[in-house]
């Protein structure tokens, strides 16, 4: 029998807070609470949780009033990963722009990351911890939500380091090479990160998910990459940054269209 996983909901709506608490314990799920920065980080020291769901404007402490230019559940999801490497994040916002932050999060390496809006559906809440508690999720943000692509695509890019930024340039311009297999592979542990996820997705072995990351590593010129950067992580990022340029392209596209 599986264990209920722990989850620790940081939200400083209590309303919202009971709502999401009863409906996650239905779901025989262990939940910890907090509403702010100071006790999210003292619960998740004792529950040690394996999913964290966080609102993304929240007071630091607890006697103090959430600033909405400010974005302290990004902090505590960036706290709370440095000290528990494997929890999942899902944001849970009733806020429609924080896109850009989100996105920057995850280029600083953090994976396993759920954008979701207040007001989706409890059963969309449901799945994405469970996604991301099972680390099938590299970055996923909700319809709806704000993210001005092209100014995020510049973003993205600006927060690697040179070094990342050859890589992943030079990345993008040979994917036409790849072939539509080793295309699959791509798409699916960009967004997997596991080779055993991407198998499954897939119906592969493990053995040919390796041949074919491997192939993609030379067409890409990934194995020119400076020494000391993960290649892994480094296919994520193309992945992401991929996704980012098709959007800024049909958006490009569509606008054209209709001049």
């Amino acid at each position: 029998m599986h264990q209920p996983l722990n989850v620790l909901l940081v939200e400083d709506d209590w309303s919202v807070r009971n709502a999401v608490r009863d409906y996650l314990v239905k779901h025989k799920m262990s939940v910890f609470e907090a509403n702010c920065l100071e006790t999210a980080l003292t619960e998740a020291e004792v529950v040690q949780p394996d999913v964290a769901v966080i609102d993304i404007v929240l007071p630091a402490y607890p006697d103090a009033r959430a600033d909405f230019d400010q974005h302290i559940g990004i902090e505590v999801a960036r706290q709370l990963r440095e000290r528990l490497p494997h929890l999942g994040i899902v944001f849970l916002s009733a806020y429609m722009d924080r896109g850009p932050e989100v996105l920057q999060l995850f280029m600083e390496g953090h994976d396993r990351i759920v954008y979701l809006l207040k007001g989706s559906k409890p059963q969309e809440l449901l799945a994405a911890i469970h996604e991301v508690a099972g680390g099938l999720s590299a970055l996923r943000i909700a319809p709806g939500v704000q993210m001005n692509q092209r100014t995020v695509l510049s973003q993205a890019l600006e927060t690697l380091t040179e070094d990342e930024r050859m890589c992943t340039t030079l990345a993008l311009e040979h994917l036409q090479t790849l072939s539509e297999p080793e295309r699959r592979v791509f798409e699916a542990v960009g967004r997997c990160q596991t080779h055993r996820s991407a198998a499954q997705e897939l119906a592969l072995s493990t053995r040919t998910i390796g041949s074919h990351i491997n192939t993609i590593y030379e067409k890409l010129h990934l194995r020119e990459a400076a020494p000391g950067l993960n290649l892994a992580a480094l296919l994520a990022k193309i992945h992401l940054l991929y996704q980012l340029q098709k959007i800024a392209t049909s958006t490009s596209n569509h606008r054209h269209n209709e001049r």
